[in-house]
């Protein structure tokens, strides 16, 4: 059995984080009725995420995690697309000073959705700190996507996308009146996107510093 961590996320709460049971492979834990979304981590293999929707009985889910570097066999579960981006941690780029600005690169999303993916963690971690550490500074988030697809649909996932954001940092003891939050959609591109490489630089959530 491979050893490893799950991810339990609802919308709208923490992350619950579950270890394996004596390295059997079993997983068990107590939820109330919603839907999840899991991911499955293990050193040396790919995650693999999934939508669980719990009712009234116990639910049972099998993971087929894939090795780093493996081709895919037949009978895998593919894991849904996420967007890659790089891993730096933004905290040590960020300033107390009005106008200062960052963007949160190692912030990441399903692909065309708001929902935090685990490796969002540890970047949101650290700005939860990092505001705590300079409790009279308030900021502003603002959300951007690339230009595919439709511009109201965009709009819509940008805004979404920091409101979540904000209500992690919130959830984590951060006041609700330091944080303000804004969408563009694809109005403010970095670059003209003719390829995916630049359209990942467009799909950003940046971090302003308002008041100090």
């Amino acid at each position: 059995m491979i050893d490893g961590r799950i991810v339990l996320q609802k919308p709208g709460a923490k992350n619950d984080t579950l270890k394996t049971i004596s390295s059997t492979g079993v997983y068990r834990k107590n939820v109330k009725p919603a839907t999840y979304q899991v991911t499955v981590i293990a050193p040396g293999y790919e995650p693999a995420t999934a939508t669980v929707t719990v009712k009234e009985n116990a639910v049972e889910k099998d993971f087929y995690l894939r090795a780093t570097g493996a081709k895919p066999a037949a009978a895998e579960v593919t894991p849904p697309p996420v967007e890659p981006t790089p891993k730096e941690a933004p905290a040590e780029e960020l300033k107390a000073e009005v106008g200062a600005k960052v963007e949160l690169k190692n912030i990441l999303f399903e692909t065309g959705k708001a929902d935090l993916l685990p490796e969002s963690i540890e970047g949101l971690t650290q700005v939860v700190e990092w505001l705590k550490a300079n409790p009279t500074v308030e900021i502003r988030l603002e959300g951007h996507t690339d230009a595919i697809g439709d511009s109201k649909a965009n709009m819509k996932l940008s805004i979404d996308r920091v409101t979540t954001v904000k209500q992690y940092l919130v959830d984590n003891g951060i006041e609700a009146s330091r944080i303000e939050t804004q969408g563009f959609g694809d109005t403010k591109p970095l670059v003209n996107s003719t390829n995916d490489q630049q359209r990942r630089q467009n799909r950003r959530v940046e971090l302003i510093v308002t008041k100090k």
